[in-house]
């Protein structure tokens, strides 16, 4: 099966449509999205913070660090 990933509130109302391959927790109000291996992070309103061209994300307190696929 192809399924894809949202997130929806604990009453079941869609925050952020059903349209990753992946998601996970960055920080608190930041999301990992996943398209096609590609990494991007959303905020906890779906807004794009950084689009989904990356390699590899990771942040610690302050800093958000991203990888690309080119040397």
């Amino acid at each position: 099966m192809n399924y894809r990933w949202g997130i929806a509130d604990v009453n079941g109302n869609k925050i952020i449509e059903n349209k990753y391959d992946k998601i996970s927790r960055l920080t608190d109000s930041l999301i990992i999205i996943e398209n096609r291996d590609s990494l991007g992070v959303i905020n906890s309103h779906g807004k794009i913070i950084i689009p989904s061209v990356f390699r590899n994300i990771k942040t610690n307190s302050k800093i958000i660090f991203v990888q690309t696929y080119n040397n």
